[in-house]
């Protein structure tokens, strides 16, 4: 069977006019029904998009079968080859488990080939949903992927109760900018944090920090601030290396006497680290 043989044959086994189809692919009408006419090829890329909308390799659109056939005409031949080099990058890579758990499959993996001469644009971001997820796009109780949410969440931008990502919000929460419960990162912005630039309700840690009740850094800004070169607040203690650790001790009982011994001494020893 020719190309616009099999376009048309595959569309009709979906039950989809040239219409619906055209729309999925994001072309005109008029572009199906040349394609499907022979009048013209579809372009490289839509012929990718093609395959793997109905399932098929590239090689059985051009010929209807998988097996080499050493009888397609050179031009052809060259273009096969051709799809087969781009779909070596671009095809990506889905698995989906049959082991399901609260109708989620127990591990998903779909993403996407790289494209672009550098391999840093994406063609299409595609999304996994399951207990354990991979994807561009993931969701899942374990989540990894570009945009990631979940409970246990890695990606580039992530959601979750735990997450390690380039910008991350969740309860625990690590990145270059963190946001949370407990954070930390360049920039961590939460209820306790630590970071180069720290903002934090309870406590913040960091170069520069900023704290409505406690913070320490090099220069730090809260009610209680104690810092190595600037410090703002009602009270404040700029540290220096002669100081004793009961001296610190004393101006935290003093500045919060409400605050645990325990935390007390962890505060101590995170201000030698300053």
């Amino acid at each position: 069977m020719e190309l616009y043989e099999n376009l048309t044959a595959l569309r009709k086994k979906r039950g989809m006019s040239q219409e619906q189809l055209a729309n999925e692919l994001g072309v005109s009408r008029q572009a199906i029904s040349k394609w499907e006419s022979g009048s013209s090829m579809p372009e490289i890329s839509k012929l990718i998009e093609l395959s793997e909308f109905y399932g098929v390799s590239v090689d059985f659109l051009l010929k209807g079968s998988d097996r080499k056939d050493t009888n397609m005409n050179g031009e052809l031949r060259d273009l096969a080859e051709s799809i087969r080099e781009i779909t070596r990058e671009e095809r990506g890579y889905f698995y989906e488990s049959n082991t399901k758990l609260f109708g989620l499959p127990l591990v998903s993996i779909n993403i996407s080939g790289f494209s672009g001469r550098w391999g840093f644009y994406r063609r299409k971001l595609r999304h996994a949903k399951g207990i354990i997820a991979v994807g561009d796009v993931a969701v899942g109780i374990v989540s990894i992927g570009i945009f990631s949410a979940g409970a246990i969440s890695i990606g580039v931008i992530a959601a979750g109760l735990f997450t390690l990502a380039i910008a991350g919000l969740g309860l625990l929460s690590f990145g270059i900018i963190a946001l949370g419960l407990l954070c930390m990162g360049v920039v961590s912005i939460g209820y306790i944090t630590a970071g180069v630039a720290s903002i934090g309700y309870k406590f913040a840690y960091g170069v520069a920090a900023l704290s409505r009740e406690l913070a320490v850094g090099v220069s730090a800004c809260a009610d209680t601030a104690i810092a190595t070169e600037a410090a703002k607040g009602a009270r404040t203690l700029i540290y220096r290396d002669s100081m004793t650790m009961s001296e610190i001790r004393l101006f935290l009982k003093s500045a919060r006497p409400d605050m645990s011994d325990k935390l007390a001494e962890l505060i101590i020893k995170l201000i030698a680290y300053i």
